[in-house]
């Protein structure tokens, strides 16, 4: 019988990962959630898998800003194109 009126009294919850106050167990699963991206982001992205290559700055700066016109579209460089529209006049 209590413990049915315990049950309604307060519905189910998760359970808490410790006793302390819940201000100080978020801050410290956001403390470990940070060093563990942390750790991951030095451990995959922090160097260049090839660190002899390098290019000059000037040069990505000049791909990277310049402005290209885009080329006109050729019949040899899209050929399956080219014949479905023969096709389409037979």
């Amino acid at each position: 019988m209590q413990l049915a009126s315990s049950l309604l009294k307060r519905p189910w919850r998760w359970p808490r990962l410790t006793q302390l106050p819940l201000g100080v167990e978020i801050t410290l699963l956001l403390v470990v959630k940070i060093a563990l991206i942390t750790v991951l982001a030095k451990t995959f992205f922090a160097h260049p898998e090839a660190k002899h290559m390098q290019m000059p700055v000037q040069r990505v700066e000049q791909r990277m800003l310049s402005f290209t016109t885009p080329q006109p579209a050729t019949a040899q460089q899209y050929p399956s194109q080219d014949l479905s529209a023969k096709q389409q006049t037979e």
